[in-house]
């Protein structure tokens, strides 16, 4: 018998996908299928469930769906656990899984089985769910996988001259493959162009895992970059702060000198009015004490007391000095309905120094 193969060699590059090792199925008392009847799984049926697996068939969903929008990857291994008795997968989900995996938003999985009549139970696809028929299941275990891989892919099975399919061929015997494959050396891959194209491919990861790893930098940077602006910002506010605190302090310190000057010079000669007067000309104490000292007469005439006072607009309390005004507010002459008499308790202040 003649048989034809057609063998190529396919690389799929896959970036942003996870691997994960995730027990699937096992034997479990109670089990049921979602129309409600009852299921039980033998070793045999395990492992004929592993055996009529194809790679890159079975995919998974969120919660049992065909939608391909809520598809996150396809299962890559499928395998029979002794130890365990159960069913094991290696499945590749994408980023968006991924997350939800590691944060444990997802623990467990539901299967999807249909029964062939020759070949058994066949997986169908493995859900994503917090619902499951299997309780007690092993968790997600991270797989060692790079962010790419590279798979050989068998694209057509085995026909024959009269179009016999692989499956129907199954028993047929190895050997007799084996050399039939090595008689049809047209078709054969060049092992050496294969080489070589595997080699142009790890030369194009090389540059993916480099351009990744430059991808981080910026991101380290641009988060110090951030962090830098807020402390400039920070300092920023602070100088501020302080530029206003160290203002008001200065200021206080201006008054306190200015009046130290005026009391050494003037002292109680002058009446409040004056003071103001004063201190709205020259603020500065340098300027008040040079002027002070050059003035031959130190206080007010007077004329300049009278012109004052009728600057005033008749309020009395302007024409006082500090301590006669501590006085008059101590005796409670400075309200309004006392202010007019405010001249006979002046003279009344007048007697009572003289008699002291």
């Amino acid at each position: 018998m003649t048989t034809e193969r057609r063998r190529f060699v396919v690389f799929i590059l896959r970036g942003n996908m996870a691997l994960f090792k995730k027990e699937i199925l096992r034997n479990q008392r109670g089990l049921k299928s979602s129309a409600g009847e009852p299921l039980s799984f033998t070793r045999e049926d395990l492992r004929g469930i592993a055996a009529n697996f194809r790679s890159g068939k079975v995919w998974i969903p969120y919660t049992h769906s065909t939608d391909p929008r809520d598809n996150t990857g396809f299962v890559q291994k499928l395998w029979y656990d002794e130890n365990s008795n159960s069913l094991w997968a290696e499945m590749e989900v994408d980023d968006q899984a991924t997350e939800r995996i590691k944060k444990r938003l997802v623990q467990d999985v539901s299967v999807s089985l249909k029964k062939d009549e020759k070949r058994g139970w066949i997986l169908k696809h493995v859900a994503l769910t917090l619902d499951p028929a299997l309780t007690n299941q092993k968790g997600f275990m991270e797989a060692e996988a790079g962010d790419f891989q590279i798979e050989l892919n068998d694209l057509e099975p085995f026909v024959n001259v009269n179009g016999t399919t692989e499956e129907n061929m199954a028993d047929q015997d190895t050997t007799e493959k084996v050399e039939e494959q090595k008689d049809d050396k047209e078709e054969r891959v060049d092992l050496e162009e294969t080489k070589g194209l595997v080699a142009k491919v790890r030369e194009l990861l090389d540059f993916a895992g480099k351009n990744k790893e430059l991808e981080g930098n910026n991101k380290t940077l641009q988060a110090q970059l951030e962090e830098r602006d807020k402390r400039i910002t920070d300092l920023e506010d602070t100088v501020n702060e302080s530029k206003e605190a160290i203002s008001a302090l200065l200021e206080d310190r201006r008054k306190s000198e200015w009046e130290a000057v005026f009391e050494s010079y003037l002292g109680k000669r002058v009446v409040r009015a004056e003071k103001e007067m004063l201190a709205q000309r020259i603020a500065d104490p340098a300027e008040l004490k040079a002027e002070l000292e050059a003035r031959a007469d130190i206080g007010l005439t007077e004329n300049k007391t009278e012109e004052i006072k009728n600057d005033q607009k008749g309020d009395p309390l302007a024409n006082l000095t500090d301590e006669q005004l501590a006085l008059v507010k101590e005796r409670g002459w400075d309200k309004d309905e006392n202010k007019k008499y405010l001249h006979h308790y002046l003279d009344q202040l007048e007697l009572e120094e003289q008699k002291g």
